[in-house]
């Protein structure tokens, strides 16, 4: 489950989420968070700029059923144009994603664009 505007700043609010949600696994930033509900998967964050708005994480099977892909949860800013233009050249400029087709191959985007037009 991919999350935005969640708030998750403190390790109660994180705990909380974690509880309800019942999580296997589970990544959380102050802006969004990705959850695993099954056991059999498992999230391993990659470190990208604008780690508070997005959240870049591979994703694995347990027993290797699977080929490893990978999810990018993003919170873009509603603010302004500018604001917006800026964090999604960043992220694009990010190293994981010029010329690496294995991580482009196998990549899930979701979140909250706040597009505007």
């Amino acid at each position: 489950i991919a999350l935005q505007e969640t708030h998750a700043s403190s390790l109660d609010i994180i705990n909380n989420f974690n509880t309800r949600f019942q999580t296997q696994s589970a990544l959380w930033t102050p802006s969004c968070g990705l959850v695993a509900l099954s056991s059999s998967y498992t999230l391993t964050r990659i470190p990208i700029p604008e780690a508070d708005r997005a959240l870049l994480t591979r994703v694995d099977h347990t027993a290797g059923r699977c080929d490893a892909f990978f999810v990018l949860v993003l919170y873009a800013p509603a603010s302004s144009p500018s604001a917006r233009h800026r964090f999604f050249s960043d992220l694009l400029t990010f190293l994981p994603f010029s010329g690496n087709e294995s991580i482009l191959d196998r990549l899930i985007i979701a979140g909250d664009f706040n597009y505007d037009y």
